[in-house]
């Protein structure tokens, strides 16, 4: 009973590790993008209203 929570638990760090990880990539992909975006000047008006 015990060795099956700790597979549980284990499944479910590793599922919220990978998320957190691939959820790091995906904005600093955004990131970069959006940034490519306002150097090349078409949405810096756009970014300058999105900013809080």
């Amino acid at each position: 009973m015990k060795k099956l929570l700790f597979a549980g638990l284990g499944v479910v760090f590793a599922y919220f590790a990978s998320s957190f990880l691939i959820g790091q990539q995906l904005s600093r992909q955004t990131d970069a993008f959006v940034d490519t975006l306002i150097s090349s000047g078409q949405f810096s008006v756009r970014r300058l209203e999105y900013t809080p």
